[in-house]
């Protein structure tokens, strides 16, 4: 593929009108874009792939973790009204040493 000296446009040496050569380099260079394009997207939907089984394993490794943080939870949530319960009595319980105390101290 040349240029013409004339016109600038494009000749062949081996015969063939420029027309036909500009087509030929075009083609050429629609292929080799379309094969980049294929080998990006090969690449992307491999890197899909990968990513979508990154997924999969961590949402099996939440469904067992929350399997086994529910239950602890729920005994969590148990010992915590146990010692709120057991605050309120001790609570009381000092509330009425405190009223004997005054009242001691009153007599």
């Amino acid at each position: 593929l040349a240029t013409d000296d004339k016109g600038g446009s494009f000749r062949n040496t081996s015969g063939e009108s420029s027309w036909e050569a500009m087509r030929m380099h075009e083609m050429e260079s629609l292929r080799a874009e379309s094969n980049r394009l294929k080998e990006e997207n090969s690449l992307l939907k491999r890197r899909i792939v990968s990513l979508q089984a990154d997924v999969d394993t961590q949402s099996i490794l939440v469904k067992q973790r929350t399997k086994s943080v529910v239950p602890e939870l729920k005994v969590l949530r148990r010992r915590i009204e146990e010692l709120e319960a057991e605050n309120e009595d001790l609570h009381k319980a000092d509330r009425a040493e405190t009223r004997k105390a005054l009242a001691k101290m009153d007599n």
